[in-house]
């Protein structure tokens, strides 16, 4: 068995006026983190930190915190960008915060408002171990569980799916997932010029210029009303759609 005491994986979190939801989110992932990490039978890494980008929001999120005796294997940080850049933008920044310490082996991508299930990690990194894959991205529709899902936004991402894989010539079943994990190697090629959404379609192009391996698994998405009428507006959709046009005309691809 590969020693691992001292790798970790590095979860961050992109988050946009998330104080409602987000201290909720870090409770639930710190209990989950410190039950795989009690696991015998888990040694994909030995320890986690959590990079919270507050990427410009109204309120900080600073005085999120760990519980009063945090577990000294799970470490939180916080950044902030001064202006909201974007998902793209917050992500990148964790990656380099990531980067910096040579012990990180693992990057997870997940959103701050809630809705991914913490209790996907073991799945993504044993994906991660089983498959040899480079990154792998979840998929929602892969549990074969109806999503109530507003029309507009199923339009949306079947839109964007059939675009992708156009773009792409990747064989993935959910476009703009923000759950997701991938390795080192990965994250050192990993240059995200897209600040906002289209950056999940940038991943997918990274992955295709690499030749890297690539792997899905189903997960779980928690719809709210709240976070689905936060995330579709009519003009938030065209902007999406926008800017996949702009990362199929001046990427390079």
């Amino acid at each position: 068995m590969k020693d691992r005491m001292n790798q970790i994986a590095a979860i961050i979190i992109p988050c946009y006026n998330e104080m409602a939801r987000l201290p909720r989110l870090i409770e639930r992932l710190e209990l989950e983190l410190v039950s795989l990490l009690n696991d015998t039978g888990f040694d994909h890494v030995s320890g986690f930190k959590l990079i919270i980008v507050d990427d410009g929001s109204a309120e900080s999120v600073s005085r999120v915190r760990l519980r009063t005796e945090p577990d000294p294997r799970i470490r939180l940080f916080v950044v902030t960008h001064p202006i909201n850049l974007g998902q793209g933008a917050a992500i990148e920044t964790g990656v380099r915060i990531g980067l910096a310490d040579p012990k990180t082996v693992y990057f997870i991508t997940m959103d701050g408002d809630g809705q991914h299930d913490v209790a996907d990690l073991r799945q993504f990194l044993g994906q991660m171990a089983s498959s040899g894959a480079d990154i792998v991205f979840g998929n929602r529709f892969g549990k074969g569980v109806a999503l109530e899902v507003p029309m507009t936004r199923k339009l949306l991402l079947y839109a964007a799916l059939i675009f992708e894989r156009f773009v792409t010539g990747l064989a993935l079943n959910d476009a703009h997932n923000g759950y997701r994990v991938f390795n080192r190697s990965f994250a050192e090629v990993l240059r995200l010029r897209q600040n906002r959404m289209a950056h999940a379609t940038e991943i997918k192009l990274i992955v295709k210029r690499h030749r890297a391996r690539y792997a899905e698994v189903p997960v779980s998405i928690a719809y709210t009303e709240e976070t689905l009428r936060k995330g579709q507006s009519n003009l938030g959709a065209v902007r999406i759609l926008h800017d996949l046009i702009k990362v199929f005309l001046f990427s390079g691809n």
